[in-house]
C-alpha cells in the first residue's frame, strides 16, 4: 500500500518533537540533539526481488526487456528503416570512485543496495557496481552532460543509475536555503532536461511510497573522469547541486543546500564520484 509522503513527513516531524521534550529540558544538549531521519521510520519494507511484475504495465517496451518482463502485442505500424547515425556512440564501462571529503571515506559506490533501495558505499573495489554509459562523437571532447548510466551488476529491476526525492522534501525542487534531497539508487529513465516524473523506483519498490526521478543528470569531464549531478527542478531551473554521503542512512544525496540539508539531518559529508574505466586500477 502506498503512504502519503507528506503525512509520513508530518507524523514522523510530530513524533521527533515528542522524543525532544520541552524547550530548556536540561537532558536535551546540543551534543545530544535529535535529527531527522533521511528515510521514514515504522515502514515494513518490501524486498527488491520480484517487484518488477507489480510495476509491468507502467513500463515501455524497452524497460520490460531491460527488466526480463515480456514485450507487449505491437500495434500495425509501417516500419521505416533507421538512418545511419553520422555521430557514433562509443560506450564506457568501469566502476565509481567515492572520496568524501570530511569524514576520510575513500572507496567505491557499491553493487549491493542498502534496505531502503539506496546505494551505499564499499571499500572493496570487487564489490563495487560496475556502470556504464554511451558518449556521441559530436558532443564537446572536453565533457559530457545529461548522460543515462546504466547498473549493470546493480538492482535488477531499476538498471538506470538516477536521484529519487527524499521522503521528508516540501516539494520537488532543490535550491539554497532548502533542505529537500534526493537519494541515489536505481530508478526508471526520464528524458534529459525533464523534472522528476513521478514513477516506479528502487526506494518506491521496497518503502511503498510514491516518489518522483530523475535518471539523465549525469555530467562526465573526460579530461578528469568527474562525474557530477545536474538536478532539474520543477520549472525547468538546473541549480547548484551538491554530492554528499550520509554516514547516519550509509547512503548517497544531492541537494541544493549542504548546510540547511546537515542542520536538518545531522552529519553530512561533500563528497566526489570519479568515474574509474576498464583497465584502470587504483
Amino acid at each position: 500500500m502506498f503512504y502519503s509522503k507528506a503525512i509520513l513527513a508530518i507524523f514522523l516531524t510530530a513524533a521527533a518533537t515528542l522524543v525532544q521534550g520541552a524547550p530548556g529540558d536540561p537532558a536535551k544538549t546540543l551534543a545530544a540533539r535529535d535529527y531527522a531521519s533521511i528515510n521514514p521510520t515504522g515502514l515494513r519494507l518490501r524486498s527488491l526481488d520480484g517487484v518488477a511484475s507489480s510495476f509491468g504495465k507502467r513500463l515501455t517496451n524497452a524497460q520490460r526487456l531491460a527488466r526480463g518482463l515480456p514485450l507487449r502485442k505491437p500495434t500495425r505500424v509501417k516500419a521505416r528503416q533507421a538512418a545511419p547515425s553520422s555521430c557514433p556512440t562509443t560506450s564506457h564501462t568501469g566502476i565509481i570512485r567515492v572520496v568524501a571529503v570530511d569524514g576520510g571515506l575513500q572507496g567505491y559506490v557499491a553493487a549491493t543496495p542498502n534496505s531502503f533501495g539506496e546505494y551505499q558505499p564499499t571499500l572493496d573495489a570487487s564489490a563495487a557496481l560496475r556502470v556504464s554509459f554511451g558518449t556521441s562523437s559530436c558532443a564537446s571532447s572536453a565533457g559530457y552532460t545529461r548522460l543515462d548510466i546504466t547498473a549493470e551488476n546493480g538492482i535488477s529491476n531499476f538498471p538506470m543509475l538516477g536521484f529519487m526525492t527524499g521522503f521528508a522534501n516540501t516539494d520537488n525542487n532543490l535550491g539554497s536555503g532548502s533542505y529537500n534531497y534526493a537519494y541515489l539508487g536505481g530508478v526508471t529513465s526520464t528524458p534529459p532536461g525533464s523534472p522528476a516524473v513521478v514513477q516506479p523506483s528502487s526506494y518506491s519498490a521496497v518503502a511503498g511510497v510514491p516518489d518522483a526521478t530523475e535518471s539523465a543528470v549525469w555530467a562526465w569531464d573526460r579530461s578528469s573522469n568527474a562525474l557530477t549531478v545536474q538536478w532539474v527542478n520543477t520549472d525547468g531551473s538546473t541549480p547548484a547541486t551538491y554530492l554528499a554521503y550520509v554516514p547516519s542512512a550509509n547512503s548517497f544525496a544531492v541537494t541544493g543546500d549542504l548546510g540547511a540539508f546537515t542542520s536538518n539531518f545531522g552529519g553530512a559529508d561533500s563528497a566526489t564520484f570519479t568515474f574509474v574505466p576498464d583497465a584502470v586500477v587504483y
